[in-house]
């Protein structure tokens, strides 16, 4: 579904920072220039990272900001979140040196991991349910079960999974 554009607009003088707003409530901050640029969005400063955004909708969040000197991208939406950046980083349920996606996938619960370390996962903070007790299942590319259990959990712990080299798939069931 697409939303009639309300407005766009040059936020700087070369142009490289834009912004445009759409008839659904939607918003969206775009940094073009290879150097972070602050911005307001609904009154927030914000720096966006080298090429970054925040893009807001009804239900979803999306954004490349500079924090702490490092470009970290987030989205968040009703059955998706997932953060990725260059070093170490805590952030809503994530704790991460790299890439993690959470997502639901009917019933359970879908994890991406690419990280340098360990990955930290608290499961209540996702906002949807966890059973009580879970498994940490591989999964291959076409999300068939990959292997044997990783790792067993209560829904009150934190969830821990190893660092491990490229991309893995799990499923918390």
């Amino acid at each position: 579904m697409s939303e009639r554009m309300l407005d766009h607009r040059w936020l700087s003088d070369d142009a490289m920072l834009q912004e445009t707003r759409f008839a659904g409530g939607g918003q969206c901050l775009v940094n073009f220039a290879d150097k972070p640029r602050a911005a307001l969005c609904d009154g927030n400063k914000l720096l966006l990272a080298p090429f970054g955004f925040m893009a807001v909708a009804p239900g979803i969040c999306q954004s490349r900001l500079m924090e702490d000197g490092l470009p970290i991208t987030r989205i968040a939406a009703p059955h998706w979140r997932s953060l990725e950046s260059g070093a170490r980083t805590q952030s809503g349920p994530f704790d991460v040196d790299g890439t993690v996606c959470a997502w639901r996938d009917g019933a359970e619960t879908r994890l991406l991991v690419d990280a340098r370390g360990e990955t930290v996962i608290d499961l209540a903070q996702l906002g949807w349910p966890v059973p009580e007790l879970f498994w940490l299942v591989p999964l291959d590319e076409q999300g068939a079960p990959a292997g044997a259990i990783e790792s067993t959990g209560r829904r009150s712990e934190k969830l821990r999974i190893a660092a491990g080299a490229g991309i893995r798939l799990y499923a918390v069931r």
